[in-house]
């Protein structure tokens, strides 16, 4: 109750977007799978609800409770992005996240799963890591290495070098207890640039964005 209180601002910001732009809004209130004798950290909570709900929509927008949509997207239907997006060179991406640049990683605060194989795939993928322990921010280490096995797949499909989860030794923390994020950070970018270069003049953001046909 009192983490819902927390973030009760934050969740009646995103119902009334929902209901302005005629969309479905989702509170998960059954927490079997954080609770004992799982203790799995109450972050992935949103995953393993996307899971139960993915196939009843054409997508999910997974939220993070400390989101919020600022001023300047207030009318900015997200569905209406995706089908300008779905019209471009690309066609709507399967899976996508907020922007991100160097020095960080991913951010998984906010990420949009549309209900199609490869969607439901990178999901799926995202949860056998579920019982990790102690990785980076709960499940931003394991959302992060997902997203390379991802690329690292589809670089094998091509006939090219994927990835062996070189980065994943910075997961976890060293022997000292501490987790060492810069060069989790350092050895994402490099490993993702390596891996997504079949594509010249498509971002890092986008490739990843769209999923290749071929993963599946």
């Amino acid at each position: 109750m009192p983490r819902l209180q927390t973030y009760q601002p934050f969740l009646n910001l995103w119902r009334c977007y929902a209901l302005r732009h005629g969309l479905a809004f989702i509170l998960e209130t059954d927490d079997t799978e954080v609770r004992p004798p799982h203790h799995r950290a109450p972050n992935w909570l949103r995953w393993f609800t996307a899971k139960k709900y993915l196939g009843y929509y054409k997508a999910l927008l997974v939220v993070d409770p400390d989101q919020v949509v600022v001023p300047e997207c207030w009318n900015v239907s997200i569905p209406a992005v995706l089908g300008a997006w779905a019209g471009g060179i690309y066609s709507a991406p399967d899976v996508a996240t907020r922007d991100f640049g160097r020095p960080q990683t991913l951010n998984n605060g906010v990420v949009l799963i549309r209900s199609s194989d490869r969607g439901h795939f990178f999901l799926d993928l995202l949860l056998e890591k579920a019982s990790w322990m102690q990785n980076i921010e709960k499940d931003q280490g394991a959302f992060d290495e997902t997203v390379l096995e991802v690329l690292g797949m589809e670089a094998t499909a091509r006939g090219e070098e994927g990835y062996d989860s070189e980065c994943a030794q910075y997961v976890w923390p060293n022997a000292k207890g501490n987790h060492e994020i810069a060069l989790y950070a350092l050895c994402w970018w490099r490993t993702s640039e390596r891996l997504a270069v079949c594509c010249p003049g498509m971002s890092l953001q986008y490739h990843f964005a769209n999923i290749a046909n071929r993963v599946i």
